[in-house]
């Protein structure tokens, strides 16, 4: 309890030197807050992850296009 008092004087200060996951897991006093049931945060997780993986696809697309590209021009540069 000590060191999340701590912790939370440091971030209402400023005196932390950067953005680490272990100062962003507490609530300070008066600050709203949503809860959220088991379901709703599996959902949200889900949905990240099938857009994460349709980003990652397309970034492989167009990796693969531009290497298609890249070659056409070294074949027509010839």
């Amino acid at each position: 309890m000590e060191n999340e008092k701590s912790t939370e004087n440091q971030v209402l200060s400023g005196e932390i030197g950067g953005y680490n996951p272990e100062y962003n897991n507490f609530v300070c006093p008066g600050e709203l807050t949503v809860q959220i049931t088991l379901n709703e945060y599996r959902k949200l997780i889900e949905e990240n992850a099938t857009a994460q993986h349709r980003i990652d696809k397309a970034d492989m697309e167009r990796i693969e296009k531009r290497r298609e590209a890249d070659q056409l021009k070294k074949e027509n540069a010839v």
